[in-house]
């Protein structure tokens, strides 16, 4: 028995159905992944009766278990369709303040081991949730059950490989002062991956016994798995969890728990008095050494157990091994088919009842057919229908039934049929004058064995069109029977006539077509695969190309990239590694070149200038290329489209390849002088296209490097201006390299260089490649002396040589302001005023901002001038004036941010104001996630990065750490280019989130880092908040004088800056720091409590909260009535806050620490 008392909330956070096997936190309900029946239950778990469509903001896609008082679903989040697992309190009694404290006990937790929590919500009905992970995985026990029999050299690796990694996270819970008291086979997920997961803290005890998650009285954990002291009452601390180790150690090693028994009484008996017998007596082969760590683990007395989690990991250091090597990545996420996963599931569910019927899922190569029907098999086995599977080879005759027959050969009832022999001779010679009578022959076996299985059946059948026509005749035989038989095939489309002959044997077919998916859809798929919740935009682009969409051409390249090193899935999150390039998967090239058979004459001339050119080519432009008539170009190009080998843009105003590897292809097979005439055809044609990188790529080799120049300019001063300094880079290198080769006396265009040093200064400021970018536009007459000043100005900044910097900065205004090149000198004007702003000289950035606007308004210019806006903003954000750059925004009109560098500027602005106001909902949902959306599909570091650090700033506020994590994990992916002011800030969060989770050493470490990177920088702006933030830390690490003097420095810094929000910000971390202590310095006490008391009344709402609960905290050994008066004002500071909150942000603010210490406060 393992009955889990209190194991109220399940904690399964599992992925979608693929023939695992998981387990929940309801005792010991295991739920099947075989995969999931519509309902999304196992007959052993309580199917609620009606499955909510929404929870909260969340989609709900499925239920996945259910336990005593809560639910779990798998959920998608709006506007990422990311998928999460969402548990939901379904009854309240005690268990919402439970559920609350569970969550800020997860959400502090970020290690590898275990599971990671996102957010707490309240449903419409008033029930609270939270979102985590969604994992899959099977139980530990079950894991270990697979890798062998109990003994087997490795079955014992892999046991002791999940201890080790569980006692690591457990060195990490104690280390935070967490115990977990419920560890057991259930609460220990083993992923696809090998990855080691700890579950279920809804009865973790934290080291504040305010903030214990159960109640002193109560008996918390699994009988079978529990210590000694659980049953008597004695003290429980991290050594019981180290009891229930040995339990879980003991079971993984022999299969056995040391004690079983259905009578709980029984259980504490044999838990307290009996010695278990020795693993390595019990089961042959399990080392010596070993067993001693498992004895040692379950001694009576905690003072006998090993003295930590990390003694344990140490001790089996010798034995553990390395998680293998992922060589293949996991079955994909059927995406962006739920329309026809909808439709088979409604048909299998109606089992005997079901219509016999032939249904196909046709669609050209790639898009997924195999997969889907891999699905509707699983699904229809775990419905209860038989399923036969087999492929169609194209044999002639009865031999494509061959595999079919030898399937129901097994059936009780067929075996013994008296016709059975002829069956077989029949489906096993080729085709003779005898096929009438065995076509009759073998439908009428397969109808007789169809009624001895007594329930309704499914011939699942990939290549259906491959089928020979008296296969069909025999198929077409079975379905009129009108017995429970469904026929589901797969097709390719790219088979001419194919839909034709299936419905000349069948009549009636349900046509289940699939095309190619959206780049959203690429990226969700990307996603599943790789593991990373927003995997890098460029990789996505590039994999939706070169796939054309089709998600089972996604899965093979990201396979082959895996396998090439060219990406990796392993711990620390995938990385793309490719350099831009995307390999040919055999498998993709084989149906590449099946599709390309027959294609010959003008249509294979066609295909080859497509290909060569590899961008949208205009209808227009194609007569001249091919050498045909307009009439006979369209009739040739419709038939390349019906073969999914061509498609149309713009409604057939331009035309490409279908996908990207299909030209590759193409391209492999030409001749090198076929192709060299292709190209200059090609190059002279496309002069007055529409610039791109693939026309600058054809100019070059057709050897025309002025036309590639004019075109690389055009293309790229867009591209820059979007923020595709990455895409452009590339680009104009080539043509730049393309000069060394002409003989001119100018030499490279001046143009071209000075956009080079735009996307170098862009993607690697102060470098020395970049300096030597910018050294060769030194004393050139064709650019201009003005940008090239600025230009240096940017470049210096990042070195850092601050002074150097400045007077470039100028140099460029004056020059600029002469030469009347007003784009650079708005520039160069923000960006000194930028520098004023970072270095909290808010005056100066004014007098920059009114002086770069006289000049430039009076041309009434409105991108210029909501450029000023923003920067104007920015400046009311850092000096404490968040209302005003608020209305600033508002008056910017929308049509003049017409680039998406340009929106998510504002967006940044915006949601810092917002935040400053404690406006988080405006500030996430209104402002920051729909600017990521975009961001993460089209790719622009410039602004991501800064989203990203934004939306995580709002969320550490919102005390939702696991998203915190997620998005600063996410800011390391994409990069940092020309953002050192991000890349401390992200230090400097880093820092803050450590702190927040209980670990003040790491924090200081961050911290620090994040300081001395902003001094470094002349950020000093940063440096005050990181100063501040340290100084709490050190305070709170108990190095008391060492944090009161960095205080006192960021407090000196802050005030000799224009007054603005740093210098609020250090007054709060040293009341924040001197509350946590125990007996803080009472004079330093007294002048904190004075300066907060003015921030307590009037600061901005965040302020006057963050001051206000301070406040109570510090004041909490002071007599009752000032400590009323003081909760009472953090009460209302608190409900302030609330009313500019939707619902999930209420809810989070309702649980956050701010409100648990001001309620609990007049408990003390």
């Amino acid at each position: 028995m393992e009955t889990c008392f209190l194991s109220w909330v399940p904690s399964v956070v599992l992925h979608a159905p693929r023939g695992s096997v998981f387990v929940s936190g309801i005792g010991s309900t295991v739920i099947r992944h075989d995969p999931v029946p519509d309902t999304g239950y196992d007959s052993g778990v309580n199917e609620p009766d009606t499955v909510p469509e929404q929870i909260g903001p969340y989609r709900v896609l499925r239920p996945v278990a259910r336990g005593g008082m809560a639910a779990v679903y798998e959920v998608a989040e709006p506007g990422t369709e990311r998928r999460l697992a969402l548990k939901l309190l379904e009854r309240q009694f005690r268990g919402q303040s439970r559920f609350g404290r569970e969550y800020r006990a997860l959400t502090r937790l970020d290690h590898p081991n275990i599971v990671r929590v996102y957010r707490y919500g309240v449903s419409a009905e008033g029930t609270p949730f939270l979102t985590m992970e969604l994992l899959d995985g099977v139980a530990a026990q079950v894991h270990a059950k697979r890798s062998g029999r109990p003994g087997a050299p490795e079955r014992t690796r892999e046991a002791v490989r999940i201890i080790a990694e569980v006692a690591r996270a457990l060195t990490y819970l104690h280390g935070r002062g967490i115990v977990h008291r419920d560890l057991k086979s259930s609460n220990v997920l083993v992923l696809r991956d090998g990855r080691v997961k700890v579950l279920d803290f809804g009865t973790a005890r934290l080291a504040d016994a305010a903030e214990a998650i159960a109640r002193h009285g109560e008996f918390v954990g699994t009988y079978a798995y529990a210590a000694p002291e659980q049953f008597s009452g004695g003290d429980v601390d991290a050594r019981t969890d180290l009891y229930a180790l040995g339990v879980l150690f003991y079971r993984l090693l022999t299969g056995h728990r040391p004690f079983d028994s259905d009578s709980p009484e029984e259980l504490r008996q044999l838990h307290e008095d009996v010695t278990p017998r020795d693993p390595c007596s019990m089961v042959p082969g399990i080392p010596d050494e070993v067993g001693v760590v498992v004895m040692r683990l379950l001694q009576k007395s905690p003072d006998d157990r090993p003295e930590s989690a990390a003694q344990v990991e140490s001790a089996l250091t010798r034995y553990a091994v390395a998680r293998p090597h992922r060589m293949n990545l996991p079955e994909p996420d059927v995406v962006g088919r739920h329309e026809r996963i909808a439709y088979l599931r409604t048909m299998l569910s109606e089992g005997e009842d079901v219509r016999s019927r032939v249904a196909v899922l046709a669609g050209p190569a790639g898009t997924g057919a195999a997969r889907l029907l891999r699905q509707a098999c699983a699904d229809a086995r775990k419905l209860g229908w038989t399923v036969v599977d087999d492929r169609m080879t194209g044999v002639a005759g009865l031999r494509g039934l061959a595999g079919i027959v030898r399937s129901i050969c097994r059936w009780v009832g067929v075996r013994s049929h008296p016709d059975l022999g002829r069956v077989l001779t029949a489906v096993n010679r080729p085709a003779d004058g005898r096929m009438s009578t065995d076509i009759e022959l073998v439908g009428r076996l397969l109808v007789e064995a169809v009624d001895a299985r007594n329930g309704p059946v499914l011939f699942a059948i990939r290549d259906l069109a491959s089928a020979s026509s008296t296969v069909l005749d025999v198929l077409t035989q079975l379905v009129a029977s009108g017995r429970p038989v469904v026929v589901l095939g797969s097709v390719s489309l790219e088979r001419l006539g194919v839909q034709a002959h299936l419905s000349q044997h069948f009549g009636a077919i349900d046509w289940l077509t699939l095309t190619s998916l959206p780049a959203a859809e690429v990226r969700q798929l990307v996603s599943s695969l790789l593991g990373l919740r927003n995997p890098p935009p460029r990789l996505v682009a590039r994999l939706h190309e070169a796939a054309g969409g089709r998600p089972g051409f996604v899965v093979d390249i990201l396979r082959k990239m895996q396998r090439s090193g060219l990406a990796s899935a392993n711990d620390g999150g995938p990385v793309d590694l490719s350099g831009g390039v995307v390999p040919l998967p055999e498998s993709v090239a084989a149906h590449a070149r099946a599709g390309l058979r027959d294609v010959d004459g003008a249509a294979n001339d066609l295909l080859q200038c497509l290909a060569v050119a590899d961008t949208p080519v205009p209808t227009e432009l194609l007569p001249g290329l091919v050498g045909l008539p307009r009439p006979e170009l369209v009739s040739l190009l419709a038939a390349l489209e019906d073969r999914h080998l061509v498609v149309s843009l713009a409604e057939g105003a331009a035309w490409k390849v279908s996908y990207g590897l299909l030209a590759e292809v193409v391209r492999s097979r030409l001749r090198p002088a076929k192709r060299a005439a292709i190209v200059q055809r090609l190059a002279l044609e496309m002069v007055d296209s529409l610039p791109s990188p693939a026309v600058v790529r054809l100019q070059l080799e057709g050897g025309q490097v002025g036309e590639a120049t004019r075109t690389a300019v055009q293309w790229a001063e867009r591209a820059l201006e979007d923020g595709a300094a990455a895409e452009a880079a590339p680009v104009l290198g080539r043509v730049v390299h393309a000069w060394r080769g002409v003989d001119s006396r100018r030499g490279c265009p001046g143009p071209l260089l000075t956009l080079q040093a735009r996307a170098a200064v862009a993607l690697q400021p102060g470098s020395p490649r970049t300096a030597q970018i910018l050294d060769r536009l030194q004393e050139r007459a064709d650019v201009s002396a003005a940008e090239v000043a600025y230009l240096q100005s940017r470049h210096l900044r990042w070195r850092p040589e601050l002074a150097g910097a400045k007077e470039q900065a100028r140099l460029a205004c004056a020059l600029a302001g002469d030469a009347d090149e007003l784009d650079v000198f708005l520039e160069a004007g923000l960006a000194l005023a930028q520098d004023a702003r970072w270095s909290g000289d808010f005056e100066d950035a004014r007098e920059q901002v009114s002086q770069v606007a006289a000049r430039v308004r009076r041309l009434r210019v409105p991108e210029f001038d909501a450029a000023l806006a923003i920067e104007s903003a920015a400046i009311d954000v850092c000096a404490g004036n968040p209302e005003a750059a608020l209305a600033t925004l508002d008056r910017i009109g929308g049509r003049y941010l017409h680039t998406l560098c340009s929106r998510a500027q504002v967006g940044v602005v915006r949601a810092s104001a917002a935040t400053a106001l404690g406006r988080w909902t405006y500030a996430l949902g209104g402002t920051t996630w729909p600017l990521l959306g975009e961001i993460r599909l089209q790719g622009c570091p410039a602004a991501h990065v800064p989203l990203l650090i934004t939306a995580a700033s709002a969320r550490l506020a919102l005390f939702q750490l696991g998203e915190v994590r997620d998005l600063l994990d996410e800011s390391r992916a994409v990069g940092l280019p020309c953002a050192p002011v991000w890349r401390t800030r992200r230090f400097r969060l880093l820092g803050q989130l450590e702190l927040v989770s209980g670990a003040p050493d790491t924090a200081i470490e961050q911290l620090g880092r994040a300081r001395d990177a902003a001094r470094r920088d002349g950020l000093l702006l940063e440096a005050c908040h990181a100063g501040g933030w340290l100084g709490r830390a050190l305070l709170e690490a108990g190095r008391i004088d060492e944090g009161l003097a960095t205080l006192d420095e960021a407090m000196l810094q802050a005030v000799a800056l224009d007054r603005g929000r740093h210098a609020e910000d250090v007054i709060l971390c040293r009341l924040e720091g001197l509350a946590s202590l125990r007996a803080p310095p009472r004079a330093v006490v007294r002048s904190a409590i004075a300066a907060a008391e003015g921030l307590a009344s009037g600061g901005s709402a965040v302020m006057r909260a963050r001051s206000c609960v301070g406040l109570v905290r510090i004041h909490r050994d002071d007599d009752p009535s000032r400590q009323r008066r003081a909760v009472q004002r953090a009460r209302a500071a608190l409900d302030a806050l609330e009313t500019n909150l939707a619902a999930e942000e209420r809810a989070a603010l309702q649980i956050h620490p701010w409100r648990v210490e001001v309620e609990r406060a007049p408990s003390r």
